[in-house]
């Protein structure tokens, strides 16, 4: 079942980057000499402008050394933690080894859980730097990640959790913002497709480097399996692929480029008597408007408030979800445009979701006005 995959999160801040790496060393061995629960995907946080150090590739060698011939999907996101020198956070399965292979594609990891219900991918990073623009590079990933798709007998539609995090966001290059680049790769990318359940749940968010980036997640059911996969919209939300083109950057040069962002404001997968919700980037928007936006403290009621409409049951039911009960979250992570806005940010998450691994880290949101988003998984 899918409620035997579990979140955690790993922040390291010793003295020196040997002393962290030293204690990576310790927690992977850790993860990995556990023979209950199997590691399916690492992600780092890591500062910008350790990019092309020695240090990143001293991580990545201790992930190989580790696992060895199990190395899990890995991804590298170059955004600041802002609690710790390096953040990692875990998937892991508890599940027989039997059910879980390691692959690799063209240098890319992953990892496929199978159960009887259905096989979960969970991909690794794929990236491009910027070449022309951040279109021209974004359409590059998109054709490399349908590739490997399609290598495991998939596509696109079987994509329930993307991210995709690109540098310098909401910088201009050729008239053109970065993040509406990206949207009209995506939309170009996708726009043969029926998505008859839905767009992906899914976050844009920025990046101090490494171009643009794309990890998810897959999901293929078994023949004749009861999973069902649901969009879930928010009431008090319009859909971001419903976006009117007044909330869209456009080319002065090219105004017919202003194609919507594809993605759901959540995505659910439904199991006989569970569910797992893949809760999409959340910012303080009510409508298509972004709101209080002088205010990291209003804006993040706004975001918590979009959260619990979104996750409501009463929310869960209109969208076609049923036998539910109470909830929890399950991980979080918090993106945080300015740095002095921290704890103010950080106190009211812990708040209102007590006990919950949780990453903060700096980064450039998808909107100039917006200084902080928030997404997670729930389950029920």
């Amino acid at each position: 079942m899918e409620s035997t995959i579990s979140y955690q999160v790993v922040k390291l801040d010793d003295h020196s980057q040997n002393d962290i790496l030293n204690s990576l060393n310790i927690a992977l061995n850790g993860f990995h000499s556990n023979s209950n629960e199997h590691v399916l995907k690492i992600v780092i946080f890591l500062d910008p402008k350790l990019e092309n150090s020695s240090f990143k590739k001293s991580i990545i060698q201790s992930i190989h050394s580790c696992f060895q011939d199990a190395v899990p999907a890995v991804t590298i996101i170059y955004q600041k933690p802002l609690d710790a020198y390096l953040t990692l956070e875990i998937t892991q399965v508890k599940s027989d080894i039997s059910q879980i292979r390691f692959k690799q594609w063209k240098g890319i990891n992953y990892a496929i859980y199978t159960n009887s219900l259905a096989s979960y991918y969970y991909f690794g990073c794929v990236h491009s730097v910027y070449e022309n623009d951040a279109e021209h590079s974004a359409s590059k990933v998109f054709d490399k990640i349908h590739k490997m798709l399609l290598h495991e007998n998939l596509d696109w539609e079987h994509v329930v959790r993307q991210w995709n995090y690109i540098e310098n966001i909401t910088g201009f290059a050729n008239d053109t913002q970065n993040y509406q680049a990206f949207n009209e790769a995506r939309y170009s990318a996708w726009k043969s497709y029926k998505w008859q359940n839905g767009y992906p749940a899914a976050t844009g968010i920025g990046a101090g480097a490494g171009g643009i980036a794309i990890d998810l997640i897959a999901v293929k059911e078994m023949n004749n399996s009861s999973v069902i996969s649901l969009p879930i919209s928010n009431p008090i939300q319009i859909d971001a692929h419903k976006y009117s083109t007044n909330e869209i950057v456009c080319s002065e040069s090219e105004p017919e480029k202003k194609h919507t962002p594809k993605f759901e404001r959540a995505k659910a997968l439904q199991f006989d008597n569970f569910h797992s919700i893949y809760i999409s980037g959340t910012a303080a928007i009510l409508g298509e408007k972004s709101e209080a936006i002088h205010s990291s403290s209003k804006q993040i009621e706004i975001t918590i408030e979009n959260i619990e409409k979104l996750i409501s049951n009463e929310n869960l039911i209109k969208a076609g979800l049923s036998k539910l009960s109470k909830g929890n979250l399950q991980l979080l992570r918090i993106y945080i445009k300015q740095t002095k806005d921290l704890e103010t940010i950080k106190k009211r998450i812990n708040q209102a979701y007590p006990n919950i691994p949780a990453i903060y880290t700096q980064a450039d949101i998808c909107r100039d006005n917006l200084l902080v988003e928030v997404e997670g998984v729930y389950h029920i």
